[in-house]
């Protein structure tokens, strides 16, 4: 490679290296999904790196150049070029320039006032986020003593890096060593040089429960750096993540990580950013494989322990029997949690001399070891936390030892005072009594913890202190306060869903009554974690009933919130727990969420499968409206595969269940179902029918949202069947409402639902273009790719009408790619027509010819009749400016079938080509070139 490049310079060399690699396969260049199969990186990553939207890391480059037959050192050269590219676009200036890479749209250029100008503006460039400096470092820790050798060492790697590498630091050490004392203080002591924020989470590597999975951590911290819309792959997430934190200075702590594993995608993909992990764990495959360096934290020398014990007690006190304090040290055994908790007790017995309490230390001591001759390093410990323990009044100890049963890895006040059936009252001052010995912390408002070691102290002493009774009342005390707060929130947050016909039991203490909407959001986003944890406990240790109400309580809103991480996870639990307990019901009931679970992330295979294993559990039950729901989204994921025929019968039987039931809301759903796949299958009059009469039923529901989705859908209907001023009127309608929620999604679905009816009218078409200007503003800042192709494709219908066929082919180039790469086939056939057509007027009739051709194919493979008669005249077009007028014919003929049995208006625009074929040749050998059809307005 000769020269300086710049990263899109590349990215442009790179897309033509896909390009040469597919010769003699039939396609224009290597697909992402062939490129993703040979190199073993995520199809969607891929498309994020190779479009410039994130940066490349050095090792996907050369797994790309690679595969695209690049040999060791061509390879070499790329890595190089790729290296100076990216550092040159780090340098000041560099980010504007690095900016240029990805293709940016300015505000809609919309006439202030104008109905489509109402929405939220544009905030910088397309894509960007709203600029978000997170803080998320905790607390540093008070009287932090010595480490200085260690934080000297962490110095250092970052002054080593010195932005232009990435930097992963590991400290390594025995629980309770201090590990995540000193990484929060030395983060704290750095945190300046990191200007873009600092970000942090706790990965309960050790806790009793399920480590965090690197799904949901980077799900926080997409949602800390202020990500408008959250990914629901992990691969997906990281890559949002990469191109996020690309060109920023960043501090990633990742406290209390297991393995390597669960921190590999939570590193960053380019330079500037700062990775610090603490672990019991060394962590050999992330120093092999990523570079960290690895500090090994020993425990606390007895100098620094004294140090650290004069800080808290002050020096007077320590000095005036300085042997006894340094046998308090040497008890604490190199532990500044035990020192701290030692220093604490003794903090509270001013009166009593250094040396008694040194003794009664070391009593407590050698009793542990007698009962512990392992060497397990918590027994070095543990003694110093009964010495502090048998101080506490017994209520304190009591709820000590009943909090060790809640499973979740926080808690809050409420949650606590039935765990121990008291007041919050009494709970509060007992959580403060806690907290002033060192036994529970603060995690946040509130919220409290624990260390794991306290943790696991307190389950050892409960089962020991507590009979088998008491613990179960305790836990189903716990247990009955979330079930019936979840669901009391549920009804707060006002999430549409299916309620159990009796209400659940009141707990001892009561949650919050959610007045307010947000208040009841709130609470689900906080306990969310929690309330997986508890089902996953409550399903295997046998509170099943517990764990299935549960989970068919708060699954709706983990599917509102994008929470598919725990969505997954607490179906699946609960349906364990249906399982055990033979009940239909909730078998029938749980595996619908499951079903929607694995359709909201496009497996709809696998919904299909989950949907048809509850119809049986809802038959045997006699639950008539869960046969309903399962058969009406067992019909939506039929029709989504193009299986139209088992589509068709599951929905009419899911509407004839609805109207035996009186349900007016399910009735409404269902004909609206039955509209969608009409409509697909081009019953466009049908499809009118139906939407016509569900309307009243969604607004006497008060069905916002599927008012929204019947009008857009009703506005497409009327435009297929020519009726462009009606199709107008209901698309205005649709953007009013859409208007007036707030809600992005909806809004940029609206806004192009309007472009393409503007796009397509025959007088009004150059309107379309400010408004799919702005869907694509709002797409891209959303991250809906889907949203965002639909949005160039209408620029390319309006640009070929303005008579610029070449904007109009890097439109729908662009559509196609997108939709190529989210796997929709039907939409990709639009994007075909419209390139057919493009370059038709470019006068390239072959690859016009190749395009309608392809978009034959896929309308056929698709059953998508109405874009198969849009091919089939584009060929017809095509091969009749050829001068095959015979086969242009025989493609004419097969379009007026497909039309006239759906009954559209370009039968008739066909009917007359045929009738002047029929007359005698054109011009132009048959039909025009200008002629060639993109959609309705032929």
């Amino acid at each position: 490679m000769d020269g300086a490049r710049t990263a899109k310079e590349l990215l442009d060399e790179l897309n033509q290296w896909r390009v040469r690699a597919a010769r003699g396969t039939g396609k224009a260049r290597v697909s992402l999904r062939d490129l993703a199969a040979a190199t073993g990186i995520p199809h969607n990553s891929l498309s994020t790196y190779l479009s410039g939207a994130s940066v490349m890391p050095p090792d996907v480059l050369d797994a790309v150049v690679i595969a695209l037959g690049a040999g060791p050192e061509q390879a070499r050269e790329w890595a190089t070029a790729w290296e100076v590219a990216v550092a040159a676009e780090l340098r000041p200036g560099g980010a504007a320039a690095r900016e240029a890479t990805t293709e940016s749209v300015a505000e809609s250029a919309v006439e202030p006032g104008s109905k489509q100008g109402q929405g939220p503006p544009a905030a910088g460039p397309a894509g960007a986020p709203e600029s978000v400096v997170p803080r998320q470092l905790p607390a540093d820790t008070s009287a932090f003593t010595g480490r200085d050798d260690v934080l000297k060492e962490l110095d250092q790697f970052a002054a080593d890096g010195d932005g232009s590498a990435i930097v992963v630091s590991a400290v390594a050490g025995a629980p309770g060593v201090g590990k995540t004392a000193l990484a929060v203080h030395w983060a704290h002591q750095v945190a300046e040089r990191f200007s873009d924020g600092q970000l942090y989470v706790n990965l309960r590597g050790y806790d009793p429960g399920e480590p965090l999975t690197p799904g949901s951590v980077l799900e926080m911290f997409l949602t800390a750096l202020g990500a408008d819309a959250i990914p629901q792959g992990t691969d997906e997430r990281a890559a949002r993540y990469r191109s996020l934190l690309s060109g920023k200075r960043v501090l990633i702590l990742l406290d209390n990580a297991r393995t390597a594993e669960q921190i590999r995608p939570l590193i960053p993909g380019a330079p500037g950013c700062l990775v610090l992990v603490t672990s019991r764990d060394a962590l050999a495959g992330l120093v092999v494989r990523d570079g960290a360096r690895r500090v090994d934290l020993a425990r606390l020398p007895d100098g620094e322990g004294f140090e650290l014990l004069t800080r808290i007690l002050g020096r007077e006190r320590v000095l005036s029997e300085p042997a006894a304090g340094r046998e308090l040290v040497r008890l604490c055994a190199g532990s500044p949690l035990a020192l701290r908790i030692a220093a604490e007790h003794v903090a509270g017995n001013p009166d009593v001399p250094l040396a008694e309490l040194a003794a009664e230390l070391a009593d407590g001591t050698e009793r542990w070891n007698v009962l512990d001759a392992t060497g397990d390093p918590f027994t070095d410990v543990r003694a110093v936390f009964s010495w502090s323990y048998r101080t506490l009044s017994e209520p304190a100890a009591r709820l000590f030892r009943l909090l060790s049963l809640n499973p979740a890895p926080d808690f809050g006040l409420p949650a606590a005072a039935n765990l121990a059936g008291l007041p919050l009252s009494e709970t509060r001052r007992l959580i403060g009594t806690l907290i002033g010995a060192h036994l529970l912390e603060r995690a946040g408002a509130g919220r409290y913890t624990w260390h794991d070691l306290l943790r696991a102290y307190a389950a050892e002493l409960v089962a020991q202190e507590e009979s088998d009774d008491q613990r179960h009342q305790a836990v189903t005390r716990l247990l009955d306060w979330y079930r019936h707060t979840a669901d009391a929130a549920m009804d707060g947050s006002k999430t549409s869903r299916r309620r159990l016909p009796e209400p659940f039991p009141a707990p001892p203490v009561p949650g919050p009554a959610f007045d307010d909407p947000a208040a009841a959001r709130q609470w689900l986003a906080a306990e969310c974690g929690c309330v997986a944890a508890v089902v996953r406990f409550a399903a295997a240790e046998g509170w099943y009933v517990h764990a299935w109400h549960l989970a068919r309580t708060v699954w709706r809103f983990c599917y509102v919130a994008g929470r598919t991480d725990e969505w997954f996870d607490i179906v699946r639990d609960g349906l364990a727990a249906a399982d055990r307990l033979g009940d239909d019901f909730a078998r029938g009931d749980l595996q619908n969420a499951l079903g929607t679970a694995h359709a909201v992330n496009g497996g709809f295979d696998l919904a299909v499968a989950e949907f048809s294993r509850g119809l049986p559990f809802s038959v045997a039950a006699g639950d008539r409206k869960g046969e309903a729901l399962l058969l009406g989204n067992l019909g939506n994921a039929h029709r989504v595969l193009r299986d139209f025929e088992p589509a068709s019968a599951a929905l009419r039987a899911a509407l004839e269940i609805n109207r035996e039931l009186g349900d007016r809301g399910g009735e409404a759903i269902s004909r609206a179902n039955l509209a969608i796949t009409a409509g697909d299958l081009g019953r466009f009059r049908e499809a009118i029918d139906h939407t016509v009469a569900v309307l009243p039923l969604l607004r006497a529901e008060g069905n916002q949202y599927g008012e929204i989705l019947a009008l857009g859908n009703l506005s497409l209907f009327w435009q297929r069947m020519g009726e462009h001023a009606e199709a107008l009127r209901v698309a205005h309608t649709e953007m009013a409402l859409a208007e007036s929620l707030g809600d992005r999604r909806v809004l940029a679905d609206a806004v192009n639902d309007l472009g393409l009816i503007l796009a397509h009218s025959p007088d009004q078409w150059s309107q379309a273009e400010p408004v799919a200007l702005r869907a694509l503003t709002i797409t891209r800042e959303i991250g809906d790719q889907d949203g965002e192709a639909m949005a160039r494709h209408i620029l390319g219908l309006v640009q070929l009408k303005a008579a610029d066929p070449a904007a109009a082919r890097d439109h729908h180039q662009r559509a196609l790619e997108l939709w190529a790469e989210i796997g929709l086939e039907r939409s990709e056939t639009m994007a075909r027509n419209g390139l057919g057509a493009a370059c038709l007027a470019l006068g390239d009739r072959q690859q016009a010819l190749t395009h309608y051709r392809a978009a034959l194919h896929l309308a056929e493979n698709g059953r998508n009749p109405y874009e198969q008669g849009i091919a089939e005249y584009g060929v017809a077009t095509v091969l009749s400016a050829q001068g095959d007028d015979e086969a242009a014919r025989a493609s004419l003929e097969r379009a007026l079938t497909i039309f006239a049995e759906l009954e559209v208006p370009e039968a008739d625009a066909v009917r007359r080509r045929l009738g002047e074929s029929a007359d005698g040749p054109s011009s132009s050998g048959g039909f025009t070139e200008s002629e060639s059809p993109t959609g309705p307005a032929m």
